[in-house]
């Protein structure tokens, strides 16, 4: 089972029991409140694509293209090392987690 690279604070929002309602509205702004902070590192919005591309183009944050909301992922094909090291960045910095919801 593979798993995905989550936004810490969307996944435990994810994980607590609560109506929808109040977790939709919450899950949203947890998620657009990182892609604004992104956003203020350099990374570059494309609506088409439904978030945020890292300054290398290595790395894409989804902010509103379901199901990856809340996830980090490849956005090239063959991103190499790139992705990667952004990846374990993020990680250390306690900002996002490797969890699988499958």
């Amino acid at each position: 089972m593979e798993k995905e690279i989550y936004l810490k604070k969307y996944l435990e929002l994810y994980l607590e029991d609560m109506d929808m309602e109040t977790r939709a509205r919450q899950k949203t702004k947890i998620v657009m409140d990182y892609q604004h902070k992104l956003e203020e590192e350099g990374w570059i919005l494309y609506p088409m694509e439904g978030g945020c591309v890292s300054p290398d183009r290595s790395t894409i944050f989804y902010s509103f293209r379901e199901p990856y909301v809340g996830q980090l992922y490849p956005w090239l094909d063959n991103p190499g090392n790139e992705f990667q090291t952004l990846v374990k960045q993020m990680i250390a910095s306690g900002d996002f987690v490797y969890a699988s919801l499958s």
